[in-house]
């Protein structure tokens, strides 16, 4: 199972339509990643304790309620992981907007039970240090360039008003395709969308942790609008049309798969709130 929580102010990307382009890192994705966990060390021991010495991690700009909500918050979901990972979604330096993981695994693949958390933050690399930012600059200029983060489908989908779902908003592990939690091998729906046909299209995170290559055999999923009940049951292990369902150790990766519009059994009536099951089978 995996709770979700974002740092307040730390809006998720938006799917923005317009800009394209991107900028170069001033900082390698490595230097980023080391540099966030280590911020997080110093932010969460701070937190709950000196409010002066935590205010110090934000930028003067970031909302006060905010800083307050955070102060409160309970941060040992993230102190008591055991496993920790950044991935850099996307950089405008200064700014980097950086998916943050924690994660726990009792057992081993395949007697296992894993729970991660994780947390979107926008920063700024200040040159002495990183802050916590509120920056509408630094979120347009993070935001410029979308089809390097999402599928392209799911973007036409948005500007033609199609049905479309983000599950898990905070997480990109996929733009790094060697996070994983170790001990595990995991799935879950990152991405749903319609084309213009009614086909429908289903994105998901697979990460092997396991110590060996691993293939799902059999990934069986229901997909369940909450007004209109089922959308689409089935295997679906023969339907990537991007990505595979094999994996090598210590990588993840996203899979899309395609299915036919007349296997979705509530044609093209609009969504409300999705939920989704899966049952896999894999060796």
């Amino acid at each position: 199972m995996r709770n979700v929580k974002m740092i307040t102010g730390a809006a998720v990307i938006a799917l923005c339509l317009g800009a394209a382009g991107g900028s170069a890192f001033a900082k390698t994705n490595g230097e980023i990643e080391a540099e966030v966990l280590e911020f997080m060390d110093s932010f969460t021991s701070a937190a709950g304790d000196d409010y002066a010495a935590f205010r110090a991690f934000y930028d003067e700009d970031f909302p006060e309620e905010g800083i307050e909500s955070d102060f409160a918050s309970d941060w040992t979901p993230y102190t008591e992981g055991g496993q920790h990972f950044v991935t850099v979604v996307a950089a405008a330096p200064p700014y980097y907007y950086v998916d943050i993981t924690s994660a726990n695994c009792e057992g081993t693949y395949p007697e296992f039970s894993s729970q991660q958390n994780d947390w979107g933050m926008l920063c700024e690399d200040t040159g002495s240090g990183l802050l916590l930012s509120s920056s509408e600059e630094g979120y347009d200029l993070v935001n410029e360039n979308p089809e390097a983060i999402y599928p392209s489908g799911l973007l036409e989908a948005g500007s033609g008003d199609r049905n479309r779902a983000l599950f898990d908003n905070t997480i990109y592990w996929y733009m790094d395709e060697t996070h994983v939690v170790e001990g595990a091998l995991l799935d879950s729906l990152r991405f749903a969308w319609q084309d213009e046909e009614g086909n429908l299209y289903l994105s998901f995170i697979l990460a092997n942790g396991t110590g060996e290559s691993r293939e799902f055999t059999k990934f069986y999923v229901t997909l369940k609008d909450s007004a209109q009940g089922t959308v689409f049951e089935g295997d679906l292990t023969g339907s990537a049309v991007e990505g595979s369902f094999a994996l090598e150790n210590g990588k993840n990766a996203l899979v899309t798969c395609k299915v036919d519009a007349a296997d979705v059994q509530t044609g093209t009536q609009k969504w409300g709130t999705l939920s989704c099951d899966i049952q896999s089978e894999h060796k």
